[in-house]
């Protein structure tokens, strides 16, 4: 193989344009598909667009992002560390990629990794030239990546620094925020709202890398800014009932190898008060996993009591917080074996509602009404007296966080 015709057809297409054409031209020189992501696993380059048989190369075809599964199965196999040990290009031919096997290499500039460029091989004969064309390809790959990065770098840093600034109350006016978020690209909008996704694995560069493309991909012009192992996004509030689907099938997903979550703070129109509401997420973000019953994305007008009830309780303790008639029914539930207190319970959540607590106990309405006319006798306190219900709410929020 003549390595200065592989030099000549790279130079060729940086000059045509970019990385589409690196990945044409790598095509013609190595008769086999080739496949360019940047370090956040998403394609950003490929040729050509049919039908392999590959899943992880098919799904990008159709325009997806890479399979996650096959992102945890390149780490579980250890395939970027043999390219890292190997400091080139090599071939692949176990785990993942057992049945479909691959050239990889990483592509780098100035010792910076930008991402990873793989050909898919096929029933193709195994040449001793190929690794040397990968490594020249790769090279390419790296000039045209950074060359993209650079142009993308400036909008994202200035994101970053209009979400900072807000965090951090230096934008004072509506004025200064709208200059700003036209420098940015940001669409300003009536409604926000800050979401939150917190992974267990926060000094996972690859694995954060990956996070931040997928919510650069699922919400384009929004701000967008890690912190302390914490993404935040601030988007528009009406766009969350379409997106919160997406959101949860993801933290889903995720969950067993990553675990990561996701938190949605109320909808706001003051952008200016960003602080209160990345309040909002970082509460939600630090309840505890027996809390979350395996949810994976919260929302704080759905949990605000819960949190309250979090915050109260480092200050006072049990005892002085619930209302005393919990301690009484408990002690003559266990006395006697009946259930007033989880009559009393199902009452109060029903918004003193007579047949949806029947319903939810299952119980005929006339033993409801014996019941709460003991709960009376017991107790000697008054359940229509407003201060009384809310303490009763209270109580019973705090037993349940």
């Amino acid at each position: 193989m003549d390595f200065c015709h592989i030099y000549q057809e790279m130079f060729a297409a940086l000059q045509q344009g970019g990385l589409e054409r690196v990945a044409e031209a790598a095509y013609r020189i190595m008769d086999m598909p080739v496949m360019i992501a940047d370090t956040s696993y998403v394609v950003t380059a490929m040729y050509p667009e049919e039908k392999t048989g590959d899943r992880q190369w098919d799904s990008s075809r159709m325009g997806e992002p890479i399979l996650v599964e096959a992102i945890i199965a390149y780490q579980y196999d250890g395939h970027w560390n043999a390219i890292r040990e190997a400091q080139g290009a090599v071939y692949i031919d176990w785990g993942y990629c057992k049945e479909h096997p691959k050239y990889a290499t990483l592509v780098e500039k100035e010792d910076k990794v930008l991402g990873s460029l793989a050909f898919l091989i096929g029933d193709r004969p195994r040449e001793d030239w190929h690794l040397d064309a990968v490594r020249i390809i790769a090279q390419a790959a790296g000039i045209a990546m950074d060359s993209r990065d650079s142009r993308m770098r400036k909008l994202v840093d200035l994101k970053e620094v209009m979400m900072q600034s807000l965090f951090l109350n230096n934008i004072n006016s509506m004025e200064q925020f709208q200059r700003m978020a036209e420098l940015a690209g940001f669409k300003t909008g009536p409604e926000y709202v800050l979401i939150g996704f917190l992974s267990g694995e926060t000094q996972n560069k690859l694995f954060s890398d990956f996070i931040a493309r997928r919510l650069m991909d699922l919400f384009p012009g929004s701000l967008l800014i890690h912190q302390q192992g914490c993404f935040y996004v601030l988007t528009d509030g009406r766009q969350i009932p379409q997106k919160e689907e997406v959101i949860c099938r993801m933290t889903t997903r995720l969950k067993e190898a990553q675990a990561l979550r996701a938190a949605f703070s109320n909808v706001f129109s003051d952008p200016m008060q960003l602080p209160l509401y990345r309040e909002q997420v970082d509460s939600l973000l630090g309840l505890p996993e027996s809390f979350r019953a395996g949810r994976t994305a919260l929302h704080y007008r759905e949990n605000a009591l819960y949190i309250a009830m979090e915050a109260l309780a480092r200050n006072i303790s049990e005892e002085n917080l619930l209302h005393p008639v919990i301690r009484q029914l408990e002690a003559y539930d266990q006395a006697y074996n009946t259930e007033y207190l989880v009559t009393l319970k199902t009452y109060i959540h029903a918004c003193y509602s007579k047949s949806g607590t029947s319903e939810a106990l299952n119980i005929h309405r006339n033993t409801l009404a014996y019941r709460m006319e003991k709960i009376g006798e017991i107790t000697g306190v008054n359940l229509r007296d407003p201060m009384t219900a809310l303490h009763l709410l209270i109580s019973f929020y705090y037993l349940d966080r």
